[in-house]
């Protein structure tokens, strides 16, 4: 089958027709489906303006080129299902992101789909149906929605404008993975909520509209559309200076799904990365007005360890980096991360590396 194309603005002006005529809501599928059928698409991709410079560049024109925004579509026209979509019905040939424009006044249905989807909310509101659960996002607000999660996201305004990113879960393992599995907690916490294959997630910020924010996924959006050789690799570094950002930025804003009264877990996990070196669980328990059973049977189940194979873990990850970045002695090394006795500190160090700090030290120079 040939290659098919329409814009971002075709697909829109269709759906606001619909609403305003005729009280009626279509859904994508349908849509794409009635241009198909009255010819009204183009076989060759449409240029996106190479003189667009992101320095001199308006919001209101930013807003304009949303609509300039192709659409391949010679898979969508062959989807059997509206509630079931797969990457490579929505992401273009070659293409590991695929970033456009929601659609306003689009049909509500609920639905999944294999690949991480990321909505941000440029500008307005929107609503997020996510299983049995709907709530309000508002300008600033970015959402990471995990593979197979049933969702819908509702714009029925004119004027706000929610941006989607679309990433194929194996370039999200392979781009993302090892960002969300640094030894901060937050990151492995997120990494959990994301890659659980019991149960759907998640994961809500809140960047206070943040102008950094918003400039990185302009980039993001332009870089996507350039279709040069470069185009793909490049959408992938904005994709990770963006989840970079908002996981040094606005990790205490998180909010996910589904976590019952433990909603204040990642504070608890913050707490931990900063006082890991002399805490105890009754300390932590103490401060968190939980008791000691609970929170331990807590921490076991959001990071799959207990608490002192976790704060080990933590004291061990750190001693490797100093015993690599640092000319400082093991005995200064076990004091910095909370060891009273250096021969403790080696035993352990041991156990985890299966060589002394000593020697793991000369063997990585």
């Amino acid at each position: 089958m040939i290659d098919m194309y329409v814009t971002s603005g075709m697909v829109q002006f269709s759906l606001t027709k619909s609403h305003l005529n005729h009280d009626k809501k279509k859904g994508f599928k349908e849509v794409v489906t009635e241009l198909y059928e009255k010819e009204n698409y183009v076989t060759t991709k449409p240029d996106f303006p190479k003189e667009i410079s992101l320095n001199n560049l308006t919001d209101d024109r930013f807003l304009d080129l949303l609509y300039e925004l192709p659409i391949y579509i010679t898979n969508i026209i062959n989807i059997r299902s509206n509630t079931e979509i797969g990457e490579a019905d929505i992401l273009p040939k070659d293409s590991d992101i695929f970033v456009f424009k929601h659609f306003n006044y689009i049909e509500n249905h609920i639905h999944s789909h294999n690949y991480f989807e990321i909505c941000y909310i440029f500008k307005g509101s929107c609503q997020l149906q996510f299983e049995k659960e709907q709530r309000t996002l508002i300008e600033g607000d970015l959402c990471i929605i995990a593979p197979i999660s049933l969702h819908d996201i509702i714009v029925d305004d004119e004027n706000s404008i929610v941006i989607t990113i679309s990433i194929r879960k194996s370039t999200f393992d392979s781009a993302f993975f090892t960002l969300l599995s640094q030894k901060d907690l937050l990151s492995y916490f997120f990494r959990t909520i994301l890659y659980n294959k019991a149960s759907s997630n998640y994961l809500l910020f809140h960047t206070n509209n943040s102008e950094d924010i918003k400039m990185i996924i302009k980039n993001l959006i332009m870089e996507n559309y350039k279709g040069d050789i470069y185009y793909n690799n490049c959408s992938i570094s904005w994709a990770n200076i963006l989840f970079s950002n908002i996981l040094r930025n606005y990790s205490d804003s998180i909010q996910f799904y589904n976590y019952g009264s433990d909603n204040d877990f990642s504070l608890i996990l913050q707490y931990i990365q900063q006082n890991y070196r002399d805490l105890s669980l009754k300390t932590l328990a103490e401060y968190f007005h939980y008791s000691e059973a609970h929170l331990s049977t807590l921490i076991k189940k959001n990071v799959g360890l207990n608490f002192v194979a976790l704060i080990t873990k933590l004291k061990i990850s750190d001693a490797k980096d100093y015993l690599l970045n640092t000319n400082l002695s093991v005995e200064k090394i076990a004091e910095y991360v909370g060891y009273n006795n250096v021969d403790h500190f080696s035993r352990t160090f041991k156990k985890y590396y299966q060589q002394s700090p000593q020697q793991y030290r000369k063997l990585q120079q």
